[in-house]
């Protein structure tokens, strides 16, 4: 006899039931003047705190002379990990609005920089968060915005006989076959959307009449 086993732990990613994130599709760039500021808008794909700090690093050497390099990132499947700099600007009139735009879209695994070279007129501190604001906007815009499916692995094993009634589950969820090994028994490797997790286990122990095991 089979049991059927979810192996849960904690991730967020499953407690949230979160199936899909939101990223940009490619490295964008814009330019805006605002009363003799320029402000360059620089948006890059990043996956890890490590690859964002380097990508900063990188273009505080390029724009050396520039006034200020500011910046905000979002990574993890749900934006929960996020970091800002003012970077001697007023506080909370540069990296947080660009960090605003980040979240108000819902968007990870992103770094936004606007690097600002001062034109002579002081903006103050609501003309500061407008112009960061509208760069970050507009450097977004210069991309496309997708969506990235989620698929939690599951090992599943069960005895030859039931072969026909999990095959019909798999495929009443439309649910994506990684590996398939054949031993005393059959395994089976699937990607599943981790909202469906619960509903799809259900199934396969009734197809089974629960001589199933399913593995995280």
């Amino acid at each position: 006899m089979y049991i059927l086993i979810f192996g849960w732990g904690k991730p967020i990613l499953l407690s949230m039931e979160i199936d899909e994130y939101k990223t940009i599709a490619s490295y964008a760039e814009t330019e805006l003047k605002v009363k003799g500021s320029r402000f360059i808008g620089k948006l890059y794909p990043v996956e890890s705190i490590s690859g964002a700090g380097e990508i900063i690093d990188r273009c505080r050497k390029q724009y050396h002379d520039a006034t200020h390099r500011c910046y905000a990132f979002r990574l993890g499947i749900d934006g929960s990990i996020s970091r800002f700099s003012d970077d001697g600007e007023p506080s909370g009139t540069a990296g947080k609005p660009i960090l605003s735009i980040l979240e108000y879209n819902d968007i990870t695994n992103t770094l936004l920089i606007v690097i600002r070279f001062f034109g002579g007129t002081k903006l103050g501190t609501g003309g500061l968060v407008r112009a960061y604001t509208e760069t970050a906007q507009d450097v977004l815009s210069k991309t496309s915005v997708i969506s990235i499916p989620i698929l939690d692995n599951l090992r599943i094993t069960f005895p030859y006989d039931y072969t026909n009634g999990v095959m019909r589950v798999i495929s009443q969820f439309d649910l994506k076959i990684n590996d398939t090994e054949y031993g005393e028994d059959v395994t089976i490797y699937l990607g599943v959307q981790p909202s469906l997790i619960n509903t799809v286990g259900s199934h396969l122990r009734d197809v089974t009449s629960g001589n199933i095991a399913i593995k995280r």
